[in-house]
């Protein structure tokens, strides 16, 4: 008898423990079938878009050829080398030209197994986001917490469609919100000054600026949650050696990367085009304007986070700790939304602000976190639960937008594929021809 109960304990914790897991799928397979959907209103990316996709197809492609890949303004090696390995795999499945051949002959076949490879990544590294969350915390409901990350904003969606960095951006600081999660919970800060979470920090770090240098500002997040000032300059130095390892091809081509991002600072126009005057006020405030209007949930939870910073310290709370690394992740947090925010004022594109949109889960966590620190369990729960179904409010806002841009989408496919049937039709097949796409990124008449 006491064997089948037994037993009967180990079903129900087994099948705890699967609940658990399918719940903590849920999501990675919302953002999976979200990127399914996007991308399949491309169609053809040379009827799309080439910018920037054949651009990182190409250097990808040098790479196979054992070239130094020349595109250096992200500088997006990264994304270059990623490149590199789904063509180099895929072609051994193919084996009809050479690579080079092969891909020159079929771009889009090469394109479509990349973004795909980039969507199976992506969605992987979100379960094992949520997964790892829940296993260091004890709660399934914190990692389903951390993985709304990519659905607070439509344009995190929307970029999983194209080959771009941000793409990469977002799996990048999947893997920091790891790091600085489990860090708070088990680090002590009594080991030797270079440990396992110095050294992540830095990898991460390395290659999120790697992959776009304007990204670097997340980088003050583990450097204000580090302990002492040896172990910061460790991870700066250990950041900048990660940076340099992964961006191998700015050795190549370094004045150019170094003249872009000068221009970009000096200049106030998009690219270091414009008057050298850093900004102009009347755009940059316009920008600002749009970054705080143009999405549900992005300046609610901003003032939110910034709220929390600054009501910390207020004494009467009594929720400040000594050395707290809790509320220097918050603070970290805070500093990387503002100077983002600044940033792409400057010089916009809404895209831009990915690590900025992907910090306000993670800083929503440390804000309630911290502020429910004197508050009994059992009431937390009364204000966690409304305050959760009012952002997830929000972000089913946000998820809509992709849905009601589809038919958008599908009619613009459909205009580029009919263009395509009539040429098809009409011409030789051994008659050039050029299609010029009415669309941003697409190749101009002098090319």
């Amino acid at each position: 008898m006491s064997e089948f109960r037994i037993i009967q304990r180990l079903s129900k914790l087994s099948n705890a423990k699967i609940l658990k897991v399918l719940l903590l799928l849920l999501l990675p397979v919302l953002l999976f079938g979200l990127g399914l959907l996007v991308k399949s209103q491309v169609g053809f990316y040379h009827l799309f878009t080439s910018d920037p996709a054949y651009a990182y197809l190409f250097n990808g492609l040098a790479i196979c050829e054992f070239q130094i890949p020349w595109l250096v303004q992200g500088p997006g090696t990264t994304l270059e080398v990623f490149c590199a390995i789904v063509m180099g795999i895929t072609h051994l499945f193919r084996q009809q030209d050479t690579l080079m051949l092969d891909v020159m002959k079929n771009p889009d076949i090469y394109l479509n197994i990349i973004i795909l490879s980039i969507l199976v990544i992506q969605s992987v590294v979100l379960f094992l986001m949520g997964f790892l969350i829940y296993k260091f915390s004890g709660n399934p409901l914190t990692g389903v917490f951390f993985q709304l990350t990519p659905f607070v904003s439509w344009i995190i969606i929307e970029i999983l469609r194209l080959i771009m960095v941000e793409n990469l951006i977002i799996t990048g600081v999947f893997c920091l919100n790891i790091i600085v999660f489990k860090y708070l919970i088990y680090q002590d800060d009594k080991e030797r000054i270079i440990d396992k979470y110095l050294l992540s920090f830095s990898i991460i770090i390395g290659f999120i600026a790697c992959s776009k240098l304007m990204y670097l500002p997340v980088a003050i997040i583990p450097f204000l949650i580090l302990q002492g000032y040896k172990k910061k300059l460790v991870y700066v130095f250990f950041s900048v050696i990660a940076f340099f390892v992964f961006s191998f091809n700015v050795f190549n081509n370094w004045v150019y990367f170094r003249d872009y991002y000068i221009n970009n600072f000096i200049h106030s126009g998009q690219y270091g085009q414009g008057p050298a005057t850093i900004i102009e006020l009347k755009p940059f405030l316009e920008n600002l304007k749009y970054i705080f209007t143009s999405d549900h949930v992005y300046f609610k939870t901003f003032l939110v986070i910034i709220s929390g910073v600054v009501l910390y310290h207020l004494p009467f709370l009594k929720i400040k700790r000594k050395r707290d690394k809790t509320y220097m992740a918050l603070v970290g947090i805070a500093i990387t939304m503002v100077t983002m925010t600044l940033l792409v004022a400057k010089q916009f594109k809404y895209y831009y602000m990915t690590s900025a949109l992907l910090l306000i889960i993670p800083g929503l966590y440390y804000v309630f976190n911290i502020f429910s620190r004197r508050i009994p369990k059992r009431i937390t729960a009364f204000i966690y639960i409304p305050a959760l179904l009012i952002l997830v409010y929000f972000i089913y806002g946000e998820v809509m937008v992709i849905i009601k841009n589809y038919p958008y989408y599908l009619d613009k496919k459909e205009m580029y594929l009919k263009t395509m049937r009539y040429v098809e039709d009409s011409f030789d097949d051994q008659q050039p021809t050029l299609v010029l796409p009415y669309y941003y990124g697409t190749p101009y008449k002098e090319y």
